[in-house]
């Protein structure tokens, strides 16, 4: 079995999430930001927006600078992006489609649940699209009698169109056209969203499992059969369950398409994308290596896995906007910092728009790291990136662990 050092294995996972170096020297096109989120599968959305949504975050990370419209450009111009739970909710290209049907079939056509009033709203909606296009739950007012409130989950808020909606998306019945800059999601019908790929035939089976796995060794690199699991899911089931995962993943090994490794401090079985293994014989011989430094969003690829991060990165890694302020350790809304393949610390930033600063509340370093001037400088660098993306002219390192580095980035 090839015996892979931890270094490594962090180096080749940084590589395939696209978070190695600084790709183009160009401005970014629509092109580059689909084919980021094509290679990666999906990218993760979030409500929380601090700095910058999620997925706004995470393709800056591996792209730079670029303009947010050419994300509605792909949506709705070019009928190039979607939204399902691939990873709870992403954004994921449509030519994915046939990969997600099957579990489109999962939520099966209830005749119970669409009795009554849930019926009578499900069809109202399908007929407002069909006669007026991709409507959102904003379309919608709110109901007058405040009584009826109490018969739908406060999940889904004041209007019960919102449930409707989010069922009708989940069996597939409308796809998400559009989630626009007030992060509203605006649906429509499926040969609308996915003209070119809705009609393909769906992937079933140990088909489409493999095809599955495939595509999430190719975004992790390195993987154990924990991390190929959560890679595809929604927020309740996985798409490959584990004991598929441990059951396929031998037979990928047998066609050459992974290659079991055995990496320094992982116990569980091992496998590395064959494609990679070019990289790591240029890694051996001392060129190709993690040279970008960036900062993540939370639910970034990467790291979206905790297990993962700690097990391969030894960084203990929770997000504490729940956790009451006196009780938190590194902030309200800490990113991780990426730094020549590693992870050596965390920021707590907030932007304020207004002002057009961003203000580093605390800026902390890993055990272990060393808080040296080439890490200072590499930092400032990437605040001054990240605050261009961000809109903003300034920023600010309020503090910092240890304390004296806070000034040697601000020298930086």
């Amino acid at each position: 079995m090839m015996q892979l050092t931890k270094r490594e294995a962090q180096a080749l996972a940084v590589i395939a999430s696209r978070l190695d170096r600084r790709h183009f020297t160009r401005t970014i096109n629509p092109d580059d930001i689909l084919e980021t989120i094509t290679h990666l599968g999906m990218i993760q959305l979030d409500t929380i927006s601090v700095v910058s949504r999620s997925h706004e975050t995470a393709l800056w990370s591996r792209l730079g600078n670029y303009n947010l419209d050419h994300l509605t450009t792909l949506f709705t111009e070019r009928r190039a992006l979607t939204e399902y739970l691939t990873h709870a909710a992403a954004i994921t290209p449509t030519t994915y489609m046939p990969l997600l049907r099957q579990n489109m079939m999962r939520y099966p056509d209830d005749p119970e649940y669409w009795s009554g009033h849930r019926g009578e709203i499900r069809d109202r909606i399908l007929e407002r699209i069909y006669a007026e296009g991709a409507v959102g739950s904003r379309s919608f007012e709110s109901p007058k009698d405040a009584a009826r409130l109490a018969q739908w989950e406060s999940w889904y808020g004041n209007k019960p169109e919102r449930e409707i909606l989010f069922a009708l998306h989940a069996q597939g019945d409308v796809l998400v056209s559009l989630r626009d800059r007030s992060f509203g999601r605006w649906y429509d019908l499926p040969e609308r969203v996915a003209p070119e790929h809705w009609h393909i035939p769906a992937l079933t089976g140990e088909e489409l499992q493999r095809t599955l796995l495939s595509h999430a060794m190719r975004s992790l690199g390195v993987a154990t059969a924990p991390w190929l699991t959560d890679y595809w899911r929604t927020g309740g089931h996985a798409y490959v369950p584990n004991n598929d995962v441990r059951r396929l993943m031998p037979s990928l090994a047998e066609e050459g398409c992974v290659i079991p490794v055995s990496v320094d401090g992982l116990k569980d079985d091992t496998w590395l994308d064959a494609s990679l293994l070019p990289t790591l014989e240029s890694l051996r011989e001392g060129s190709g290596w993690p040279t970008k430094t960036t900062f993540l969003s939370p639910f970034d690829n990467l790291i979206w896995n905790r297990d993962r991060m700690e097990q391969l990165w030894d960084m203990y890694y929770r997000l504490e906007i729940y956790t009451p302020a006196a009780k938190r350790v590194y902030g309200y809304y800490t990113m991780p910092i990426l730094h020549r393949g590693r992870l050596v610390g965390l920021i707590d930033p907030s932007m304020n728009r207004k002002d057009r600063v961003l203000t580093i509340r605390a800026l902390h370093l890993w055990k272990g790291v060393k808080p040296t001037v080439p890490l200072a400088r590499a930092i400032a660098k990437t605040l001054d990136e990240f605050t261009a993306f961000l809109g903003g002219t300034d920023w600010y390192v309020l503090q910092s662990n240890p304390p004296e580095f806070a000034m040697m980035v601000t020298d930086g």
